[in-house]
């Protein structure tokens, strides 16, 4: 069912950017300043001169980050397991429930190892908009009948200088294995 839902995640053109290289897209992030899980303010400047991996969820997300976020861990322990020097950054699409404690109590139920992956809040819901579409040509939905949130279900790949250089489905196990092979050869 997800998968055949997958699509209401997707815009239009970015379903064409799946597991591809956007170096030419000429995608860069945008200056951001939030918080995270720990209150700690983080921004684009603290990942300057590191690869990254960045991500949309929400914690209340009834379908597809319960996928996603599993996928992330394992991206991250298959990194930590082979040395390599990589940055997560998870940020919420739903900004006004996720606070910092709500993050960590989302972070505590993956498991997932925070000394190098920041649940970002702290903005609203049209700077994470704004930021989305500016930075990974992705679009936020957010209707407030609905428990749902559209977003984008893709990885980016963040290299160096803050450029967006390649996307993956995050749902998928063959764009994690071409998204580790990426990093290998990025980093080492």
């Amino acid at each position: 069912m997800i998968s055949g839902c997958n699509w209401l995640y997707q815009s239009s053109n970015e379903s064409d950017l799946i597991g591809r290289d956007l170096t030419n897209q000429n995608l860069t992030v945008e200056p951001f300043s939030y918080i995270n899980q720990s209150e700690d303010v983080i921004s684009n400047e603290d990942y300057e001169g590191s690869y990254w991996i960045a991500n949309v969820i929400f914690t209340s997300c009834p379908t597809i980050c319960n996928l996603m976020t599993p996928h992330l861990v394992e991206i991250q322990e298959k990194a930590e397991s082979r040395n390599l020097d990589l940055q997560f950054v998870s940020f919420t699409v739903d900004p006004n429930h996720d606070t910092p404690d709500v993050l960590t109590q989302y972070m505590d139920r993956y498991d997932v190892d925070e000394t190098n992956w920041q649940f970002l809040t702290g903005y609203s819901e049209k700077e994470i908009e704004n930021l989305m579409l500016n930075s990974f040509q992705s679009t936020v939905l957010n209707d407030p009948e609905d428990p749902d949130i559209l977003h984008t279900t893709n990885f980016f790949l963040i290299n160096e200088q803050g450029q967006v250089v390649r996307s993956y489905d995050g749902l998928g196990n063959e764009d994690m294995e071409l998204l580790m092979e990426d990093i290998e050869q990025s980093i080492t």
